[in-house]
């Protein structure tokens, strides 16, 4: 039962939450995620470490599909071009076996 009440506090949150605090649970997400992946990278589990670095890439690319050009052209500019390097940054992580890679996104 806890489980099912955890959720259903987090969709709550979630749901009643504005924009500013939407972005930042993905963030807090994001890195969780990084972070997840390295201690996967640090103990060998290649599978759950995939899963990991997918979900922080969503997370990323949910991000920056979230971005106004509209009214902020040049914050908007310099993230997107953050986030394409996080993701980057994720992907050759994973291909190459690399844990400097986790270190230094979970730093941006």
């Amino acid at each position: 039962m806890f489980p099912e009440a955890l959720t259903t506090y987090q969709e709550a949150a979630i749901h009643s939450a504005d924009p500013k605090a939407l972005i930042r649970m993905l963030y807090e997400g994001a890195l969780t995620a990084v972070e997840d992946a390295r201690d996967c990278f640090d103990s060998g589990d290649v599978f759950e470490r995939g899963r990991k670095v997918t979900k922080a890439v969503n997370i990323v690319d949910e991000l920056a599909s979230s971005l106004d050009f509209d009214s902020s052209p040049e914050i908007s500019g310099k993230l997107v071009a953050l986030y394409s390097y996080i993701r980057r940054q994720l992907t050759k992580a994973h291909a190459h076996r690399s844990r400097k890679e986790y270190t230094e996104v979970a730093g941006c």
